[in-house]
């Protein structure tokens, strides 16, 4: 009986999900193809860029979809009656929780791989950015003009700083990266500030390491919402490594390997606050309270990512505060409704 209404509620959630997912991504779908076509591309290309950025737009949107699909899933149980009868089983509120979040496991894992392989092969296949990129490097700071691949650089320029100020600027017309792990500069002429003078010198190449690496190049040059997990890993490792951490990837990262934990979260206290009160009479408001505070709790996580991004607060600490408080209040909801 128990293995069967764990089984049977995971199902009514996962369907739930689904019928969700489907819809929502549709209306996603029907809305950017317009925008992408009145911004005058092709059909063909306007459903292409569309269909590119679901990965992206299914990563942000998951803990909203999973809260609407448990909500509607479990809502047509409580509408029958069902969780009456488990509850009448033996069944405590936060006992029935355990199947939803069964589906909450499933789900994040769903959610996971999408952030680990669908979303950079889906960046990638949107391709580089051809706006100019700013990258710190310890002591220097790299600009790249234009990056028509991970290898090739048009427009560089690298300004390295000392205590004082401003020591030297080097200016490339291009880059190509070598087997050796260094960068070929074509067409460089260099500016050094020493002794109050100013020395120029210009050369037809010269190999160099104090450009990123391609890969560093390539997370720079895509949106956040694009990368993957395991290329958001790498650089945020690079980051701390050249002693220039970024606040953003950091609590991007964060929020990925956090996000599982928050479905959990928001399935048991759909799950615990419904069937704490099973009965038929005020479900369309009960529904509505833990809806909106499932929202809630999505919005707020958004929002203490952005403030430990600006107050450099610790990221998983910071991101972790929301799911943590949507467990207590999934843990004490029996009791406020009054089971």
């Amino acid at each position: 009986m128990i293995r069967i209404a764990d089984r049977y509620l995971a199902t009514r959630v996962l369907l739930g999900c689904g019928a969700v997912t489907a819809g929502l991504l549709t209306v996603y779908l029907v809305l950017s193809l317009v925008d992408e076509s009145g911004s005058g591309s092709s059909w063909s290309e306007a459903l292409r860029d569309s269909l590119l950025a679901l990965p992206s737009t299914l990563q942000r949107l998951l803990p909203a979809m999973t809260l609407l699909g448990a909500a509607l899933g479990l809502g047509y149980s409580a509408r029958h009656h069902e969780l009456i009868v488990l509850r009448g089983a033996g069944l405590s509120p936060l006992r029935l929780a355990r199947g939803p979040m069964l589906a909450g496991l499933l789900i994040g894992a769903l959610g996971l791989a999408n952030a680990h392989w669908l979303l950079p092969l889906a960046g990638a296949q949107q391709g580089y950015g051809q706006q100019a990129l700013w990258v710190p490097m310890g002591e220097a700071v790299v600009r790249v003009e234009r990056m028509p691949d991970a290898q090739s650089l048009r427009g560089v320029s690298v300004y390295q700083f000392s205590p004082n100020g401003l020591q030297q600027v080097l200016r490339a017309d291009s880059a190509q990266y070598q087997n050796n792990g260094r960068w070929r500069l074509q067409q460089v002429q260099s500016l050094r500030f020493a002794d109050g003078q100013l020395q120029q010198d210009s050369q037809d190449s010269l190999d160099s390491e104090q450009l990123p690496q391609p890969e560093v190049l390539r997370l720079e040059s895509l949106e956040r919402g694009a990368v993957g997990l395991g290329d958001l890993l790498r650089f945020v490792a690079d980051r701390r490594a050249h002693g220039v951490p970024s606040p953003e990837a950091e609590v991007r990262l964060a929020a990925l390997l956090m996000q599982p934990v928050l479905l959990l979260a928001l399935l048991s206290l759909m799950a615990a606050g419904l069937a704490a009160h099973a009965s038929r009479t005020g479900l369309g408001a009960r529904l509505m309270l833990l809806i909106g505070l499932g929202l809630a709790a999505s919005v707020g996580q958004d929002l203490l990512g952005a403030l430990a991004q600006l107050q450099r607060w610790p990221p998983i600490p910071s991101v972790a505060a929301v799911p943590l408080a949507v467990f207590l209040l999934a843990l004490i909801s029996p009791r406020l409704l009054r089971a």
